[in-house]
């Protein structure tokens, strides 16, 4: 178990899980177990370390006896291979906040895209960006790479969203919380003012992973 340790905490990050998030994947009741594990304080059992294996595709022997970090460098820079994701073409965005969860207007609507790197584990979902608010961490004319969270307490103050909103439709911003209800969504570029929101008009939160920049 030479590397196990290092790349639990490696196959995480680059999956772009928080702690929180990795114990609910492996159906582990205390998060403090999963952190234990990447510190090296305690070794998950054989059950575990298989579900984690299976979990990010890799062998026993690879998660067990290889640092994972240099292996994955090299093959992500041979690598030619192309993963398919959703997304969400510009002329749909209008409308995602309206049939966003309307299976069959998404049949029509959302389509596939092909990327060359793994997408992290999770429902993934690319969004177009328009306008400089988030200049000049991502560009106008950008698509945002973002995984879907199902809980709104997974969401940490000062990171970027995709947000989407009764009211405003798709948004990408920094997310603060207020309070219990009110949300401040902030934009990078110091031009545009912040934006306040309700808890209660957010339908969908996407955690930021990646920006696709025109032309790229």
């Amino acid at each position: 178990m030479k590397y196990l340790h290092s790349n639990l905490k490696f196959l995480r990050e680059k999956s772009g899980y928080s702690i929180q998030e990795m114990a609910r994947v492996l159906s582990i009741k205390n998060r403090s177990t999963y952190y234990a594990w990447e510190r090296g304080d305690a070794n998950p059992n054989l059950e575990s370390i298989m579900k984690i294996a299976k979990t990010f595709d890799v062998s026993l022997e690879e998660l067990l006896k290889k640092d994972l970090s240099v292996k994955r460098k090299v093959k992500q820079s041979l690598s030619d291979s192309l993963y398919e994701i959703e997304i969400v073409p510009r002329k749909a965005a209008a409308g995602y906040s309206v049939y966003f969860d309307d299976p069959e207007w998404s049949d029509q609507h959302i389509k596939k895209m092909s990327i060359p790197f793994k997408p992290p584990i999770g429902e993934v979902r690319a969004f177009p960006i328009e306008g400089d608010s988030m200049e000049p961490t991502v560009s106008d004319g950008s698509y945002v790479v973002a995984v879907k969270l199902l809980d709104l307490n997974e969401v940490k103050d000062g990171n970027n969203y995709i947000v989407v909103t009764k009211d405003d439709g798709i948004l990408f911003k920094r997310f603060f919380k207020k309070d219990a209800n009110l949300i401040n969504l902030l934009s990078d570029n110091p031009r545009v003012p912040p934006r306040e929101i309700k808890k209660q008009d957010i339908l969908e939160i996407w955690r930021f992973y990646m920006a696709l920049e025109p032309g790229k």
